[in-house]
């Protein structure tokens, strides 16, 4: 007994009310298996038990007066809210042998009907095999009754064969008693609609409802009318069948099943999989202190759900608008498929000009103008669902980390077209408008479309501003702040998923051409002769240039040399066969990082005149020529990197003369120019034939060697013949030549026999065996000043010039001292003997 009154007692908060019941603590009909009780933990019943909610006074005293199971032994006692008006109470009826729980509900629903025929007044949580009743309390002026009736143990299993012969099979739930509108109260005491809730229950239950959790799940479900308006489930672990109801079309399920975990509860989808797959977890869990997060059968189950795609489409699809955010695409500003213009370079045309008169057509026919690639084709579209791809919270709230940056610019259609990467430059770049309906992200304009504008820090700001825009219904934006550093990585790994290469680009749009077109580059436009040489330099060249588009770093150093008067159009042949991509190299050739600089964005770029380079530099420019790579850190990166080489070089010059290296001139090759002005406007009509060609050959070459550098290399004996001889003839002529050609009489007069500076003037006449610098520099040079070491050098390399070789080193009289001597080398000896055999020969005519 408690102190508050009755009246009270019943004005009190239903918590309040419910620590005042179970002051005395609680009754289960049986004992338990294990620590928690449970519907699978009760052991076998000798009791069943009844609440009487809804009795009216003369059904409690038809009960007291033995008029019900009067030859039974039973018991009962009114509960906490009993009043005389409206009584309540509880039986306990005890049983001849121990009833199971798989058999409960059937047996405590036929002798409820034998109570209560109508089966009005009993609680149907009467028949939940589980079901804890608190131990008698009152108020302290509440009405307590307390009677038993005695009799015989009731033998539960004859009444199961009475049932079963007079009124159908106890194993269908459909056929046992039920209380009238059941399922009415069940929907009355359902909490909201599931799929309306926030959160992760609510998003299960919109991924899947009660009929799609069993068939996903596997749950212990047998469907046995799936044609009702409330389908039928047979729960498979127990001996009833037909006892889980579906009901609101697989909102819920309500089970009658005893042994079923879920028995006489109606769980949502959510739950009926929880309870089902983990709620063994929950056995040490006290449910009035623990809340549904927070217990163990809660947390493994959202822990699994992160590994399910229909959970997490759903969970997205609740906190992210695809519908708006796709609306949000500006359409209006769309692309069409990738298309050429057919307009030229307006530099190209400024520098070119109008021809006067109609030029000759290439043979065979060219292909199309100088195409320039305006616009890529579209992508394919995004999944629908890729957004169901990101990292999420357990919540479904995007993480915001750099992964999924990139994975929102990769497929959000208002930017997957505008970050792209650019091979040919190495730079982030945009060639598509970034398409937005938002008020605050301003429209760009793209001034590049074939190579993209340079991604600045605005077009960064406008996609975090995209990004952070408000989530939710009707909302076009992601909801979550994004850092720095999480940006621009995301920004990078996007660029990098969506790599573009444009001059890879502008040489396959091209047709095949001849192989003549390449090779007459040089004779058709400037007039050169055609010979080997040129043919092979220009095919070679050309060549050259697409396999470093094709290729990065491909080997090739070779580098044709204009030369001819000013004026001739050499710079414009070279800007005209560039397309979009010229650079002139302006760094000197010892700054490798600004010469990098330089190339980014340039497919060929003009050297600087080779005769403006002094004699210390020549190695630096050989090297540079023939690198394949440079490893550099750029200005604006963080570390170095090896930047392989995506150019060719070509020089032009109005000297004759312009090779100033005295040897190691093979990788510059002269190309003369003869004609008055070169034919560019024919040129600029035959740019394309001409690369298509060239990109025709390197195929067939790469197809046959499928592996390793190609050899670009000029092939032919006469090629290579003339091309020593025009860079001979095109060096520059220095000291030491200048000294060579004063002394090669001197080195080929015969004298008589010599020994050191002493001649026997009675002896023959024969070509000297040595001489040294000293004597050339005042018998033949005729210097006075004294002879500085690099005077010295220099008259040697005059006479190692003319062929002659190193010597011993002798002790000279003339001069008193040990001096290297040079003889003659074994061509010159050759030459000697074939000179004193034709003058034999002559001698004997």
């Amino acid at each position: 007994m408690t102190k508050e009154r009755l009246k009270d007692y019943q004005k009190l908060p239903d918590k309040e009310q419910a620590q005042l019941k179970s002051v005395d603590g609680w009754i289960y009909r049986t004992q338990v298996d294990g620590p928690v009780r449970n519907r699978g933990s009760g052991l076998p019943s000798d009791m069943l038990t009844y609440d009487f909610d809804y009795a009216t006074p003369e059904f409690f005293q038809m009960v007291l007066d033995g008029k019900v199971l009067f030859d039974k032994e039973w018991f009962l006692h009114t509960s906490r809210r009993h009043t005389p008006e409206k009584p309540r109470f509880r039986m306990f009826i005890f049983l001849d042998e121990s009833v199971p729980n798989d058999l409960y509900v059937p047996v405590s629903r036929i002798i409820a009907q034998q109570i209560d025929p109508d089966m009005v007044h009993v609680d149907k949580v009467s028949f939940r095999p589980a079901q804890m009743m608190f131990k008698p309390t009152i108020s302290k002026d509440g009405e307590f009754v307390f009677h038993e009736n005695h009799g015989e143990l009731l033998d539960w299993s004859a009444e199961l064969d009475t049932f079963e012969a007079t009124r159908g099979d106890w194993r269908d739930i459909t056929q046992l008693p039920q209380v009238p509108d059941e399922n009415a109260r069940e929907t009355a005491e359902k909490a909201e609609d599931p799929t309306e809730k926030e959160g992760i229950v609510g998003d299960f239950c919109r991924a899947y409802n009660v009929m799609e959790a069993i068939d996903a799940f596997e749950l212990p479900y047998e469907e046995t009318d799936a044609h009702s308006a409330k389908p039928r489930y047979t729960y498979t672990g127990g001996t009833t069948t037909n006892g889980a109801e579906v009901q609101d079309d697989g909102l819920f399920l309500y089970s009658h099943h005893g042994s079923d975990p879920c028995s006489d509860m109606l769980v949502n989808a959510f739950d009926l999989v929880r309870i089902h797959k983990y709620g063994e977890k929950d056995e040490k869990v006290d449910f009035d202190e623990t809340p549904m997060s927070k217990r163990p059968s809660f947390k493994a189950f959202v822990e699994d759900l992160q590994h399910d795609e229909k959970f997490k489409a759903q969970q997205v699809a609740s906190r992210y608008d695809m519908a708006a955010i796709n609306a949000d695409f500006d359409d209006a500003m769309a692309d069409e498929d990738i298309e050429f213009d057919e307009t030229y370079d307006p530099e190209i045309e400024a520098l070119v000009g109008t021809p006067d008169t109609e030029v000759e057509e290439v043979e065979p026919p060219q292909p199309n103008k100088a195409k320039i690639p305006q616009k890529r084709t579209k992508k394919d579209p995004p999944p629908d669902d890729w957004i169901s791809g990101l990292q999420l919270t357990k919540d479904g709230i995007i993480i915001a980390n750099s992964p999924n940056v990139a994975q929102i610019i990769q497929n959000d259609k208002r930017t997957r077209d505008s970050l792209e990467f650019n091979e040919f430059t190495e730079r982030t770049v945009t060639r598509h408008p970034f398409r937005t309906k938002m008020d605050f992200i301003a429209d760009f304009s793209i001034a590049d479309p074939v190579n993209g504008d340079v991604w600045e820090d605005i077009h960064t700001t406008s996609v975090r501003a995209m990004i952070e825009s408000e989530n939710g219904p009707g909302k076009t934006g992601y909801g979550f702040k994004v850092s720095d550093r999480d940006m621009d990585s995301g920004i990078e790994l996007a660029a990098r998923k969506s790599k573009f290469h444009p001059v890879r680009e502008y040489l396959e749009s091209l047709s095949p051409a001849p192989e003549a077109v390449a090779e007459s580059l040089f004779t058709k436009y400037m007039g050169s002769p055609d010979t080997p040489y040129y043919r092979e330099a220009a095919r070679n060249w050309l060549v050259g240039a697409v396999a470093r588009v094709y290729e990065p770093g491909h080997k090739f150093d070779y580098v044709p040399i204009l030369h001819g008067a000013q004026g001739r159009g050499k710079s414009t042949f070279v800007r005209i066969l560039a397309c979009n991509w010229f650079g002139e190299l302006k760094a000197t050739f010892n700054d490798e990082n600004k010469l990098v600089e330089q190339m980014f964005g340039c497919w060929i770029l003009e050297m600087p005149e080779l005769s403006s380079i002094n004699r210390s530099q020549v190695e630096d420019a050989k090297a540079f020529t023939s690198a394949t790579e440079s490893h550099v850190r750029l200005a604006w990166a963080r570390r170095s990197k090896v930047f392989k080489r995506q150019c060719v070089f070509m020089g032009s010059t109005n000297d004759e003369r312009f090779l100033i290296d005295s040897t190691g001139n093979r990788r510059w090759w002269p190309i003369e120019v003869l004609v008055d002005m070169i034919d560019n406007h024919s040129l600029l009509r035959d740019r394309d034939a001409i690369w298509g060609a060239a990109v025709a050959i390197y195929k067939a070459m790469r197809e046959e060697q499928p592996d390793g550098d190609l050899d670009l290399s000029l092939q032919s004996k006469e090629a290579r013949e003339d091309a020593l001889e025009l860079q001979e003839a095109a060096r520059v002529e220095t000291e030491v030549d200048h000294y060579a050609n004063l002394i090669a009489n001197y080195l080929d007069e015969k004298v008589r026999t010599e020994n050191e500076d002493d001649f026997d003037l009675g002896s023959e006449f024969r070509h000297r065996r040595f001489v040294h610098a000293s004597e050339l520099w005042m018998d033949v040079l005729k210097m006075s000043a004294k002879q500085t070491s690099m005077d010295t050098r220099a008259v040697n390399n005059a006479v190692i010039k003319n062929g002659w070789k190193k010597g011993p080193v002798v002790k000279h009289r003339r001069f008193n001292k040990k001096m290297r001597v040079y003889v003659p080398g074994p061509d010159v000896l050759a030459r000697w003997r074939r000179e004193e055999e034709e003058e034999a020969g002559t001698d004997l005519i």
